[in-house]
């Protein structure tokens, strides 16, 4: 769920990009902006998505992590497939520990609310 989530504000990211800031280009400009703005759409959207999982839904801080490490074990894995697909190990180190500690805050919000 909070891989289809990152995924989909990265997507809306650029569909938003190519239909209201900058409409009438051709497709090559907007899959080499797609390359460079997914990455960071994923950092800021991760945030808030991983928050909400370890808050409403995991309501705890050890399912929080774990909704975490399993996010981590996929991702993880396809990147390493794919050689990072070309991104800069920052940006993925980035994104990890914002998820981490959205995660982190978020289980420990929602352990605090049910108790």
């Amino acid at each position: 769920m909070a891989e289809v989530a990152v995924i989909a504000a990265a997507f809306g990211c650029v569909a938003f990009y190519s239909h209201v800031v900058n409409p009438g280009q051709p497709v090559a400009a907007y899959q080499a902006w797609a390359a460079q703005a997914a990455p960071w759409a994923s950092v800021v959207a991760g945030m808030p998505v991983f928050f909400a999982l370890g808050r409403w839904w995991a309501k705890g801080l050890a399912t929080a992590l774990a909704i975490f490490g399993l996010y981590l074990l996929v991702d993880g894995a396809i990147l390493f497939a794919t050689g990072l697909g070309g991104l800069s190990p920052w940006i993925v180190v980035l994104s990890y520990f914002t998820k981490f500690a959205a995660s982190y805050a978020g289980g420990r919000s929602g352990r605090k609310r049910a108790d």
